[in-house]
Order: structure tokens, then C-alpha cells, then sequence
């Protein structure tokens, strides 16, 4: 993807990149412009699932809250958009009208201090979308690591050079066996699942799973020398078989 071989080595050796070469120059700026659309991506994906959350369960205030938010996000990334690509000052202003809506819904929800509170959760939003950077970040980090580790074994002297490469590469790679797993959950749980899971003890179900599971039965005693519970009871019996049916 970007050329590389333990840094920039694949650059030396004329290993071609499909996309871009992230020890370049101008590896920053579609780095970040990638972060924050998968970013945006992400959280208008998790504002779909809460609202449509929201609607199965008929809560009135979550759906205007999560649905603002959503108008708010799409409606400011189509205005930014077309003041980029050179629109009208017509189109900007209709495609603001969804957001101003949305802040005016999430607003007020909040009642009386929701002229404050309105605001502060739609940066909040904006916040999550660019925490996405640290995908970015990471990115960088390990390949400029991996450039130092081939600087210093240029500049030093051959053994000493390649043992302090080897011991950088070897740090990298386990650092890059970790870190990134360990960023990506982080925007998962935080971000994304905040956008519309509610802990509130409910018991799972998937959507479009509706009354799939059966109820786990109670254990019958055991059964007497005859193979037949004491009580003479067989209800667990046949709920089992109920079951295995199913």
C-alpha cells in the first residue's frame, strides 16, 4: 500500500506504492483527510443504529436527540463540502438548513438549559469524529520509527548500526502488534457504541432476532432407579425436547 519494507528500505530499493509513500513530504494531509472520514463514517453509522434504536423502542426524546445530531453532522458536512467544491452561496445555506434544524431538535430535548447543553453534546460529536486522528498518528509514528532505525544504521557503524536497527525494527513491530489493536477498540467502545448502546441490563437480542431463544428451563431432580424424577414430574423432559426440536 505505501511502499514500504521495514520502513523507508522499500523506498531505497524502488518499491513502488499503490497509494502514497508515508515518509514523504505530502503523506500528512490524505493521512488526516483519511482519518476523519473513517471517522465520520463510523459515527454516522452508530447515529443510524440509535436512531433506529430509538424507534423501535417509541423513546420520543432519544430519537430527536440522536436524530438532531445526525442532521446536525450531515448537514454541516454537505455545506462544508460545497463551500470547498466552489457551490452557490444558495446551496450552502439549503444545506445548512437540515443542521440548524437538528441543533434546534437536539437543543431541546434538554428543556431549559438546552440552548447550553444542545451545543457542548454537538461538539462532543465533533470531538469523536476527530479522535479518529489517532489512527493517523499511528500510521506515522511507525513508519518514522522504522526511517530512524535505517538512518542510525547508516550512520553508525555497520555492527553497531544494524544491532541498534534490529532492536528498533523489533521494537516497532511489536509496538505495531498492539498499539493499533488497542486505538481501534478504544474508538470502537467510546465512540461508536456510545452513539447508541444503553447498558441498561436488557437481554440482547440482534436486529431482526424476535423471540428466538427459549427460556432455559429449570433442572428436574434426579431421576430414581427407575430413570423417572421422584416427584414424577417430566416438564423438564419435554421443554428440553421443545428445544432440541427448535
Amino acid at each position: 500500500m505505501f511502499g514500504e519494507a521495514l520502513g523507508s528500505l522499500g523506498n531505497m530499493l524502488g518499491m513502488p506504492a499503490l497509494w502514497f509513500y508515508r515518509g514523504g513530504p505530502a503523506a500528512l494531509e490524505p493521512l488526516l483527510l483519511f482519518a476523519v472520514a473513517l471517522g465520520w463514517t463510523h459515527i454516522v453509522l452508530g447515529l443510524v443504529l440509535g436512531l433506529v434504536t430509538s424507534l423501535r423502542r417509541g423513546d420520543r426524546h432519544r430519537t430527536l436527540e440522536v436524530g438532531g445530531t445526525l442532521a446536525v453532522l450531515l448537514g454541516a458536512t454537505a455545506a462544508i463540502a460545497a463551500a470547498v467544491l466552489g457551490a452557490p452561496s444558495w446551496v450552502i445555506a439549503v444545506a445548512l438548513v437540515p443542521a440548524l434544524a437538528g441543533l434546534v431538535a437536539t437543543s431541546w430535548v434538554h428543556g431549559p438549559i438546552g440552548a447550553l447543553l444542545g451545543p457542548l453534546e454537538l461538539i462532543g460529536t465533533v470531538g469523536n469524529v476527530l479522535s479518529y486522528l489517532r489512527v493517523a498518528a499511528v500510521g506515522l509514528a511507525s513508519v518514522y520509527l522504522a526511517n530512524v532505525a535505517n538512518e542510525l544504521a547508516l550512520e553508525l557503524p555497520l555492527v553497531v548500526g544494524l544491532l541498534v536497527a534490529v532492536l528498533l525494527h523489533l521494537l516497532n513491530l511489536g509496538l505495531a502488534a498492539f498499539s493499533p489493536m488497542v486505538q481501534a477498540l478504544r474508538l470502537h467502545y467510546v465512540e461508536f457504541f456510545s452513539k447508541f448502546h444503553d447498558g441498561e441490563g436488557r437481554e440482547f437480542r440482534p436486529l431482526g432476532a424476535h423471540g428466538a431463544l427459549a427460556p432455559r428451563p429449570h433442572p428436574d431432580p434426579p431421576p430414581g432407579p427407575t430413570g423417572v424424577p421422584p416427584n414424577g414430574t417430566t416438564s423438564g423432559v419435554r421443554n428440553l425436547d421443545a428445544i432440541h426440536e427448535r
